[in-house]
């Protein structure tokens, strides 16, 4: 469905190249992300807090387009966890981030810095499906070669 919503061929199912991770601690969103991803094809994990988020990342040889939540109190936060991916060549350099968020100017600056060096968008929550696909499709676009 994500191709052809941006009006490229259907993706074989049986291609497994497009792979989400949706990290929040909120667990209605990522059951929305979940099935809205999955339609648009891709398969996806989960995660609801930074730690766990990381072991997946590192397990993963292929991309995977990751949309990671900024605040999660009951675990390793967004800001924390891009630290660390950051710190690892071959996670930031393999991935695709999109970082959600409600409060997006609260952002401290040398994280938005992180942010702007990497070119990882940020996804005002509450968001609308079709900017989450679109931000999905153009990080696939960076990632995917």
């Amino acid at each position: 469905m994500l191709k052809r919503l941006f009006g490229q061929p259907e993706k074989d199912p049986n291609d497994d190249d497009y792979l989400a991770l949706i990290v929040d601690d909120d667990q209605d969103i990522r059951i929305t992300l979940r099935e809205l991803f999955t339609e648009a094809g891709f398969q996806v994990s989960e995660a609801s807090e930074g730690k766990a988020a990381l072991a997946i990342l590192r397990a993963s040889l292929k991309p995977m387009v990751v949309f990671l939540d900024l605040m999660m109190p009951n675990g390793m936060g967004g800001e924390e966890a891009m630290n660390e991916i950051e710190a690892d060549p071959r996670l930031i350099g393999r991935h695709g981030f999109i970082l959600m968020t409600a409060a997006p100017n609260t952002l401290r600056l040398p994280f938005a810095q992180l942010l702007t060096r990497y070119n990882i968008p940020v996804l005002h929550k509450p968001f609308d499906i079709y900017e989450a696909l679109a931000l999905a499709q153009d990080t696939v676009r960076r990632i995917v070669k």
